[in-house]
């Protein structure tokens, strides 16, 4: 600004001092100092001034850098003040531009007095602090950004990191196709559990190079994923090791368990390679589990906000597990063969809970207080209100008697547990399907009021001896004695009950032949006489 008006001043002082000057005098052409200069811009400014009636029919910059040809601008038109401007771009960065102006009018070429200006020179990189993304145990995520290149290509970019308690250090680069101005993000990696790193962003060109600001990180025995997919990022590279216990929190989708369930056992398909991390307790309450991903056992893929089916199929390492605090179901069999399973924690917001097989050595199911649909006692998983028992844990050996206000025994609550003795309360009006199929049960006695033997009830309970029935029930489903040994079954109702088609089918033991069958002696006859109550060879009058 300062340039311009001491250009307007001069221009008038010499219009002043040229009061007597004939009035067809030609138009005066000045230049002013080159502005905002930068690297590779500058502006260009010069002032008509008219003494007469003669017009510049153009004005025009020309300029060049030392030791180059000139470069003449179009024509340019000057305001009602007559000032022209002209912003050069492209220029080369460091060098000394000569320039001028020049017009012109019907009878006269007009040329102002050359000036220069420098542009600039490149300069070093500008590098933003750097940041955590996502974290774990054995790597970590960060992301910095390259703000200004300094006026040329960047030659490398990425971060220096230094183990504290040794001084060794290392330089993790981007790729080259990533050496651009712009936010960034590195996976640096192996790390090592329990260290503490410093961490320093770089950028260089031919200029030099750029530090940005350190920043500190200690490795724990937790993953804070940014978003889902990152899990293999994380554990990616040479990283390997044996993590007692892993904390994981963010969102998670098919990538991130497939990975998880390599690292907890899960078998390894022919063209994958065993993960070099291992694992055995894990708790993935601040996951977020989120659909997307690839499968994550080969054929099922998630769900969000659902604990699907073999989710955590064959993860024979897996000792110990809390559930995402925002999953709504546990689905059947979703820790199907976790043989070595101690502990299972329920979350909160899980509405929806079925039992897994396979869980031999699991002890205890516990639930977080806040969950309103289930509760847990003697290390047994109800509803809430105690009135049904959902799921038992298989690893609890001792003899067992259920809660006096239990109503309801779910399918497959019992199914496959080693105890021997069970006392089910007469409160129990509901057994559902396969409930105790697979168990080491010796003898059982069903409540008087019990009305349906469901399908598959005691199917190859294969140390079972002794049933007996109350004088209530009115139906057997298919396959309810189904690989058994029964000795003797008792049954107290009078009206021999429906039976259906495949009730009495045994696969191994000959049922109707080495069964004795102990009916009230009112009701023998009837026994005898049925369809296929009367097959039972030994049918005998007990009251």
């Amino acid at each position: 600004m300062l340039a311009w008006l001491a250009i307007v001043a001069m221009v008038a002082l010499e219009s002043c001092n040229g009061a007597d000057d004939p009035e067809n005098i030609e138009p005066t052409l000045m230049l002013a100092e080159a502005r905002d200069v930068t690297r590779t811009e500058a502006t260009l400014g010069a002032v008509v001034e008219r003494h007469g009636p003669a017009t510049l029919t153009y004005v025009r910059f020309v300029y060049a850098p030392e030791g180059a040809a000139e470069t003449m601008s179009n024509n340019l038109e000057p305001d009602a003040e007559g000032r022209v401007s002209l912003r050069l771009t492209g220029l080369r960065p460091g060098s000394t531009y000569t320039y001028y102006a020049i017009g012109g009018t019907s009878t006269a070429s007009l040329r102002s007095e050359p000036l220069s200006f420098v542009t600039q020179p490149n300069d070093k990189p500008k590098v933003g602090p750097v940041a955590a993304l996502s974290t774990g145990p054995l790597s970590i995520i960060v992301g910095f950004e390259v703000i200004d290149d300094g006026g040329e290509s960047l030659t490398g970019a990425g971060c220096y990191v230094r183990e504290v308690a040794t001084g060794l250090e290392s330089r993790q680069e981007l790729a080259a196709d990533q050496l651009t101005e712009g936010s960034h993000r590195l996976c640096i990696s192996p790390l090592k559990v329990d260290n503490e790193y410093e961490i320093t962003p770089f950028a260089s060109n031919s200029a030099g190079e750029t530090l940005g600001e350190t920043f500190s990180y200690t490795t724990r025995n937790s993953i804070v994923l940014e978003e889902a997919g990152q899990f293999a990022l994380l554990f990616g590279g040479d990283a390997a090791g044996c993590l007692d216990e892993l904390t994981v929190s963010g969102p998670m989708n098919g990538d991130d368990f497939h990975l998880l369930r390599l690292m907890l056992g899960a078998p390894v398909a022919e063209s994958e390679t065993k993960p070099g991390v291992k694992v055995s307790r894990v708790d993935l309450s601040d996951v977020v589990i989120t659909e997307g991903g690839a499968s994550y056992d080969g054929q099922r893929y998630i769900e969000a906000d659902v604990l699907s089916t073999g989710l955590f199929a064959g993860c024979v390492d897996l000792l110990s597990i809390t559930l995402p605090a925002t999953a709504l179901q546990l689905q059947r069999n979703a820790l199907l063969d976790c043989s070595g399973l101690t502990t299972l924690t329920i979350p909160a917001g899980v509405t929806e809970v079925l039992p897994s097989l396979g869980c031999s050595l699991l002890k205890s199911i516990e639930v977080s207080e806040a969950n309103t649909s289930y509760s847990s006692y003697q290390g047994v998983l109800y509803s809430r209100d105690l009135t049904q028992i959902v799921w038992f844990p298989e690893g609890k050996e001792d003899a067992f008697t259920l809660p006096s206000n239990v109503t309801e025994i779910s399918e497959g609550a019992f199914k496959n547990i080693p105890v021997k003795t069970l006392i089910i309360p007469e409160t129990v009006k509901t057994i559902s399907r396969g409930a105790f199929a697979g168990s080491s049960l010796e003898e059982i006695t069903l409540p008087d009021d019990l009305t349906n033997v469901s399908g598959s009830m005691f199917q190859d309970c294969s140390s079972l001896r002794v049933v007996r029935l109350g004088s209530k029930v009115n139906f057997l489903g298919d396959y309810v004695f189904d690989g058994c040994q029964l000795t003797d079954l008792y049954i107290t109702a009078e009206i021999p009950p429906y039976v259906s088609g495949n009730a009495f089918t045994d696969r191994s033991w000959d049922l109707l032949n080495k069964c004795t069958l102990h009916v009230p002696s009112a009701s023998r006859s009837r026994y005898r006489s049925h369809a296929r109550w009367g097959k039972f060879v030994k049918i005998v009058a007990d009251d």
